[in-house]
């Protein structure tokens, strides 16, 4: 379940809030709890166990170390705490980077050892380090020790902060726990507050996320450098709008049930430096690895080479601990170099030259936006190429007038235009100079909540209509690690839902016949716009020739290793038009799927513009309960 969607906002959260109101005092930490364990029970029901784990072995190694401590016993406690450190990087390790590690060994020893049966529980990283948080602060005495263990399993698991942070420290909630001020206020701020990641996350992160995915599904080396640049920009908008807009909600979250938590984001693009940017980007994950890993390694005041390698270290964690993949480890590199360089080379906050200091935060928003490219890249080398094809290495001229981007700018630049202003301190420095007069801001009161609710309701009408609202936590996890969301398009029917039962039923049935395969001597039928990846099935629909060249498409990339084998080569079948031969093609794939011996873990479907999306909608309604996780995105050839 995530904040963005229909059964969150208007189901779940209304429902948690009127019992919690209405609960005494005293049983409210309890509602939260039962209600936490709801939350992240809705999607997997089996990583609750994960998590219950993960609090035990927190809650028992708290208690020992304390124990320790207060009986003097230093050594009992440091061994007590290395015990905690190992078994929560060893659960993070088996469920997140097993496969990885797997896949690494693989490649270096020439073996083919197979893959884990693995699913990647969700938000692990995030109740891991905070968990491990609790524990090191009581080691070292700066928190008491909690001993109600519902209390610390609240803590823990909390569905606010739960699956996309902040990373909540013990010591900024441990008296909230337990007392907590209520207040019309506040709970009007912690709306309001929710309101705004909201349509953060609804109006400007999944409009730009749909610009970014289609650029991304191009190919790099026939694409013009200005789209390819349009694309990376709306991504780095896009990743910021989703993970702010979650932070936003998760702190109205709070306020509404009495907590206050930290500020997570503050205009990182704003920044004159790669430093500053880290001081202003997902600041609970920087100030975490501040505390428990750069400055127990000694932090700056070492020599230089033990500090370029603190850094180091800092910088490969960082990179991992975002995905088990090799484009989040050079992801997290080059941070590290650019850091070195600033440090060390550059010392932007030494120049007394503004020009210097211009160009050096014009440098760091352009390495940014080219380590975003490597970050979202689905392969290392896929971003890399991204990058060169950005700066005119494949020869194509850079086009301002591209067609494309005229159309995408048509579409979505109100979007584009209006998260680049709110990336910046614009509106609120604006909303502080009406302040200063009493009637400008006695009308900014009474006009920004029917502002925030009509933004709200244009929000709500995106997901009642189904439009794209990926999680990119999710989305993240479903390239890497292994768990995603699934997006319904728009088929354009009267009635999709009774349309799709019935196509259903017949799939479920069996009534539609097997489809021919196409003659191996069949022209190409994947264009060059689409990842050639071993353990690729493209269904291709007829242009009524017998030589096929132009057709719609649908590809459907196999994520999940050990489904690879089965389709060494691509698979590739000829589907007619019309709607009754894409039902046909769905169950050519859903049969495959069972000779293959099981079904994949998840798939990727990339659907050209015009394609119909039936198949789509078929693929979810007959097998949602039997494939783990389904993903789509538009690709536009």
């Amino acid at each position: 379940m995530v904040f963005s969607s229909l059964l969150f906002t208007f189901i779940f959260l209304p429902l948690v809030t009127g019992l919690f109101y209405l609960s005494k005092e005293k049983y409210r930490n309890y509602v939260l709890l039962v209600a936490s364990f709801l939350f992240y029970a809705y999607g997997e029901p089996e990583f609750v166990y994960v998590m219950l784990l993960s609090i035990l072995i927190n809650y028992c190694f708290a208690l020992l170390v304390n124990r320790a401590n207060t009986a003097g016993q230093k050594n009992q406690a440091k061994l007590c705490l290395f015990l905690d450190v190992a078994l929560n990087l060893a659960l993070l390790f088996v469920c997140k980077y097993l496969n990885f590690a797997i896949s690494i060994g693989n490649a270096l020893f020439q073996k083919e050892l197979p893959m884990a049966d693995i699913t990647l529980p969700i938000g692990i990283s995030f109740f891991t380090f905070q968990a491990l948080s609790y524990v090191i602060d009581v080691y070292y005495e700066r928190v008491n020790v909690q001993k109600n263990p519902l209390y610390i399993a609240l803590y823990i698991s909390f569905f606010p902060q739960l699956i996309a942070g902040p990373i909540v420290r013990y010591h900024s909630i441990e008296e909230q726990i337990t007392k907590r001020v209520y207040s019309v206020n506040k709970f009007g701020e912690g709306t309001q507050r929710f309101l705004l990641g909201f349509c953060k996350k609804i109006l400007l992160s999944n409009h730009l996320a749909v610009v970014a995915e289609g650029i991304r599904g191009m190919d790099v080396h026939t694409a013009s450098p200005s789209l390819l640049w349009l694309g990376s920009i709306c991504y780095s908008l896009q990743i910021f709008y989703d993970f702010s807009g979650y932070s936003d909600m998760a702190i109205g979250l709070g306020k509404i049930f009495g907590f206050e938590f930290e500020e997570n984001f503050n205009y990182p693009y704003i920044s004159r430096s790669v430093t500053e940017f880290w001081r202003r980007w997902h600041i609970s994950l920087g100030q975490w690895f501040r505390d428990y890993v750069y400055i127990p390694l000694g932090g700056s005041k070492v020599c230089v080479p033990r500090h370029i390698l603190n850094l180091l270290i800092v910088w490969l964690l960082t990179g991992i601990w975002h995905g088990a993949n090799y484009n989040f480890v050079v992801w997290g590199l080059i941070y590290f170099c650019l850091l070195v360089l600033e440090k060390y080379a550059v010392k932007p906050e030494q120049r007394k030259s503004g020009l210097l200091r211009i160009l050096w935060q014009a440098v760091t928003l352009l390495c940014v936006n080219f380590a975003w490219v490597i970050f979202n890249s689905l392969h290392l080398k896929d971003g890399i190429r991204y990058c060169l094809a950005m700066i005119g290495y494949y020869h194509i001229p850079f086009e301002i007038m591209n067609e494309q981007l005229l159309k995408y700018m048509r579409e979505y630049g109100f979007f584009l235009l209006a998260g680049l202003v709110f990336a910046t301190p614009a509106a609120k420095k604006i909303g502080s100079v009406l302040s200063r007069n009493r009637m400008s801001a006695y009308a900014a009161d009474l006009l920004l909540p029917i502002c925030y609710g009509i933004a709200f309701l244009w929000a709500v009408s995106f997901l009642i209509l189904g439009a794209h609202n990926p999680f990119i936590y999710f989305k993240i996890s479903s390239k890497k690690e292994g768990f995603s969301s699934f997006d319904v398009p728009q088929a354009g029917l009267k009635n999709p839902q009774k349309f799709l039962l019935k196509g259903a039923a017949k799939l479920l049935k069996g009534r539609i016949p097997d489809l021919r395969a196409v003659p191996e001597t069949a022209a190409p039928l994947v264009p060059d716009g689409v990842r050639k990846d071993s353990g690729t099935l493209a269904v291709c629909q007829k242009n009524g020739r017998k030589n096929i060249v132009n057709h719609k498409h649908v590809n459907i990339h196999l994520t999940s290793a050990a489904d690879l084998s089965p389709f060494s080569e691509p698979v590739l079948y000829h589907v007619p038009e019309g709607s009754r031969h894409l039902r046909r093609g769905f169950l050519l794939i859903f049969r495959l799927f069972h000779k293959a011996g099981h079904l994949p873990e998840r798939i990727r479907i990339f659907l050209t513009e015009n394609c119909h999306s039936l198949l789509i909608y078929l693929l979810f309604d007959a097998v949602k309960h039997r494939l783990h996780i389904v993903k789509h995105c538009s690709c536009l050839l």
